[in-house]
C-alpha cells in the first residue's frame, strides 16, 4: 500500500459502506483526490481570529480528506493560534502545513484557472471564479451557517470560535458529498447514497444556547485517548481566547500514517512519534499544559493512573473502557464517539445515567476502524462545548446530555437525555449517581 492509500485507509474502509468491496482502491482514491475546492475571503471577512478558524479548519479538513483544494486570500498575519499551524501569515503558515499532511496532497494558493467542484466563500465575500456549486459560510458565537448567495452577510462573530469551527465543519461536509457524488455509479444503493450525499443549501447548526457564557479556564481535565476526538477537542479548545487548562492525556500508542486523515493537530513529521506526547508537544506556547502519560487506562493500571481529574474527556472507541473510566466516578465525564458515518458525545453528571447506562452493550471491533475526517471532527466539537460550557457551570439541561449528529446530513441533529438504567451495572455498583469521592478537588 502505497503511502496516500495508507493514509486514507479509514476512510477507503468507510468508503465501502456505499460501493461495497470490489471496487478497487484507486477509484476511491481518484474521487477524493479529485475533488477540487477553492477556500475564498477578502481582507475584510478574514480579518478576526474567528474568521481565521473558519478558514484554517475547513482547508485542513478537506486537505486531510485527500481533496485539492485552492487558498485565496490575503496572505495576512494571523491574529491569534491556530495549531498546528506555526504563528506567521495565513497562507504562508497553511501551505507548510499542506506539505506535512497527505503526502501528494498540497494547497494551491490563488485562484484555479479551470473550473472546479466547490467554491466556499467566508462571509459575503464575492465568488468570482468558475465552479460547478458556490455555497457561503458564516458563523453566531454557537453556530455555524452555511448559505446561498441570496442571504449572504458580513462575517459575523469576532471572538467566540466554536461558531466558526462548525461553520469550518459545514463546508469540509460538502466537500466531502462532491467526492461521494463521483461515486454515485458504482453504488449498493443509489438512492440511499445519493439522500444521504446530497447537498445542503442552506443551514443554521445550534452547538449551545445563544445565551450560553463564554469560558476561559477549563480547569483541571484529564483526557483518556490521545486519537481522533481527543486531537479535534482539543484543536477546538486551544482556539479560545486566552484559554487555559491542564491535565493529562493517557495513551500508550504511537502515531502512524492512517491517523493523518483525522487527527486535528498531527503532521506527517509526527508520525511514529507517541500520540500524547505529540499533543502535548503541538500546544506548547498556549494557554492548554497537558501532561503524556503514556499508558493504556486498564483494570491493571487503575490503581497507578489514579485520581483522575474532576472531569474526565473519553474518547475511546473500546467500550468498556468508557465504563471504567465512569466506575472511577469523576464529578463529569464527557464520552466522544462516532461509528461509520455517525459522530455522537454525550455529558454524565449530576441528573443523568452513566457511560454504561448511555453504551450499555459491548460493540467489539477487530482491525482498522472505518472512519472519516469531518465525522471525527464533529464528534471532538461537541465534546469541546461540553466541557467549555460545563466549566463556566452551565450544565446543558438534562434533556440535551447526549447529541448525536450524521455530519452529512447537518440539517437533523438529534438531542436527547442519557436515562439511568436500573440495571446499569455501574451504577448498581456505587448505589447511586452522587459524585464520588475518587477524583482529584478542582483547584
Amino acid at each position: 500500500m502505497n503511502d496516500l492509500a495508507e493514509c486514507l485507509s479509514r476512510t477507503l474502509l468507510l468508503m465501502r459502506d456505499e460501493v461495497g468491496g470490489e471496487v478497487a482502491d484507486e477509484v476511491l482514491l481518484s474521487a477524493l483526490t479529485c475533488t477540487r475546492v477553492v477556500l475564498v475571503a477578502d481582507g475584510r471577512n478574514i480579518a478576526s481570529p474567528p474568521a481565521q478558524t473558519a478558514f484554517v479548519t475547513a482547508a485542513t479538513l478537506m486537505a486531510r480528506s485527500g481533496h485539492k483544494v485552492w487558498l485565496s486570500a490575503p496572505n495576512i498575519r494571523m491574529s491569534g493560534p491556530q495549531p498546528p499551524l506555526s504563528p506567521g501569515r495565513l497562507i504562508d503558515e497553511l501551505v507548510a502545513v499542506g506539505l506535512n499532511l497527505i503526502p501528494g496532497v498540497e494547497f494551491g494558493v490563488g485562484e484555479p484557472t479551470d473550473e472546479i467542484d466547490l467554491a466556499i466563500g467566508l462571509g459575503d465575500t464575492p465568488i468570482t471564479i468558475p465552479a460547478r456549486r458556490r455555497i457561503w459560510i458564516n458563523a453566531e458565537a454557537w453556530a455555524g451557517i452555511l448559505s446561498g448567495e441570496d442571504t449572504t452577510r458580513p462575517w459575523g462573530v469576532h471572538f467566540w470560535p466554536m461558531g466558526a469551527l462548525a461553520a469550518a465543519g459545514l463546508a469540509a461536509n460538502e466537500a466531502f458529498k462532491a467526492a461521494m457524488q463521483k461515486l454515485l455509479p458504482y453504488a449498493l444503493d443509489r438512492d440511499n447514497t445519493s439522500d444521504r450525499f446530497a447537498d445542503s443549501d442552506s443551514i443554521r447548526l445550534r452547538l449551545a444556547p445563544v445565551n450560553s457564557p463564554f469560558c476561559r479556564d477549563l480547569g483541571e481535565v484529564d483526557i483518556v485517548s490521545g486519537g481522533a476526538i481527543s486531537n479535534a477537542a482539543l484543536y477546538c479548545l486551544a482556539r479560545i481566547p486566552g484559554v487555559n487548562g491542564r491535565g493529562r492525556v493517557i495513551e500508550p500508542e504511537a502515531a502512524d500514517l492512517s491517523n493523518l486523515n483525522r487527527y486535528m493537530l498531527l503532521l506527517r513529521s509526527g508520525r511514529d512519534v507517541s500520540k500524547a506526547t505529540d499533543l502535548t508537544q503541538t500546544l506548547v506556547g498556549g494557554g492548554l499544559h497537558f501532561r503524556a502519560l503514556r499508558r493504556r487506562y486498564d483494570s491493571s493500571t487503575v490503581d497507578e493512573i489514579a485520581p483522575f481529574a474532576r472531569v474526565v474527556l473519553v474518547g475511546v472507541d473500546h467500550i468498556p473502557t468508557r465504563w471504567l473510566v465512569q466506575q472511577a466516578w469523576p464529578e463529569r465525564v464527557v464520552v466522544g464517539a462516532t461509528t461509520h458515518w455517525s459522530a455522537m458525545a454525550s455529558l454524565h453528571a449530576n441528573g443523568s445515567g452513566c457511560a454504561q447506562c448511555l453504551h450499555y452493550e459491548d460493540d467489539p471491533a477487530e482491525g482498522l476502524i472505518p472512519t472519516q475526517a469531518c465525522v471525527s471532527f464533529w464528534a471532538g466539537l461537541i465534546s469541546a462545548v461540553y466541557l467549555a460550557r460545563q466549566a463556566v457551570g452551565d450544565l446543558p439541561s438534562v434533556a440535551e446530555r447526549q447529541i448525536f449528529l450524521t455530519p452529512f446530513r447537518p440539517e437533523t441533529i438529534y438531542r436527547a437525555p442519557v436515562p439511568p438504567r436500573a440495571d446499569c451495572p455501574t451504577c448498581l455498583s456505587r448505589g447511586s449517581l452522587e459524585v464520588g469521592a475518587h477524583s482529584r478537588a478542582a483547584s
